[in-house]
């Protein structure tokens, strides 16, 4: 999941439907300790959004750690034709 490691900071990207971008969720993420935490993406937020969580990257120092950043990706949903059209009816009103 994380993609880069610098100093005690991890960097991961998280995939996120863009719907969910509107509306908002939550989503776990499990941690490199194995602890799993929630991120609230809340409703209009951006693609490409960074979330910082601090405190619970890598070790840098024995009482001492890192952050987490998280960059949201958008993902396309695969949508039937009928579901496309339904979109756009709403959208268009």
């Amino acid at each position: 999941m994380f993609k880069k490691v610098q100093g005690g900071d991890l960097y991961a990207d998280v995939p996120v439907n863009m719907f969910d971008f509107i509306w908002g969720t939550e989503k776990t993420l499990t941690m490199v300790d194995g602890n799993d935490i929630k991120l609230k993406i809340k409703s209009k937020t951006v693609p490409g959004s960074i979330l910082k969580i601090p405190n619970r990257g890598l070790y840098k120092a024995p009482s001492t750690r890192g952050d987490v950043y998280i960059t949201l990706e958008a993902v396309i949903p695969d949508l039937t034709e009928s579901q496309q059209e339904e979109i756009k009816k709403i959208l268009n009103k």
